[in-house]
């Protein structure tokens, strides 16, 4: 289902939705456009349930447009990779550390791992 289609009524929803794994692909968290909806509609609470476990975001602060909520998961995203390369650490998942980032560096956001 693509959430964007409620559009505004979405407004102080909270929405549930999956990233199913495959044979290839495990699933991961919240992706670059999830966190754009999410704070677009300013969504009261986004979880997802995917082959990782099930994550939860909540957002308590000023509005973010839709534009400016990719160009901080991008620089999220950035960081991660940097320190990676810097440290030589390999990532497992990537989303799950980019929202731990964001969880740092936007006030008001809450990210948490319900399950595994």
């Amino acid at each position: 289902m693509d959430m964007t289609a409620i559009g505004d009524k979405l407004q102080g929803a909270k929405v549930i939705h999956n990233h199913p794994g495959s044979k290839d692909y495990y699933g991961d968290c919240f992706s670059s456009n999830d966190f754009s909806i999410f704070c677009k509609y300013r969504l009261k609470r986004l979880e997802v349930i995917s082959g990782l476990g099930r994550f939860v975001m909540e957002y308590d602060g000023r509005s973010i447009s839709s534009e400016k909520a990719k160009e901080l998961y991008l620089s999220a995203k950035n960081e991660i990779l940097s320190k990676a390369l810097r440290t030589s650490k390999p990532i497992d998942y990537e989303q799950p550390r980019i929202m731990k980032k964001l969880n740092e560096m936007v006030q008001g956001l809450k990210f948490w791992r319900v399950t595994k």
